[in-house]
């Protein structure tokens, strides 16, 4: 969330080690992916199941 809040975009490559891209991320897709590991906790910590 970091990368997106500091370069503004909507989209970040991803690269391997060498620098190639082998992909893009979305800020809603981490977002997204944020808000169901919260929940997750959330649920672990209150002791409910799915």
């Amino acid at each position: 969330m970091t990368a997106f809040d500091e370069t503004g975009a909507d989209e970040l490559a991803v690269v391997d080690e060498g620098g190639e891209v082998i992909g893009l991320i979305t800020e809603a897709h981490v977002t997204r992916r944020y808000a169901e590991e919260l929940e997750k906790a959330r649920r672990e910590l209150t002791g409910e199941t799915v």
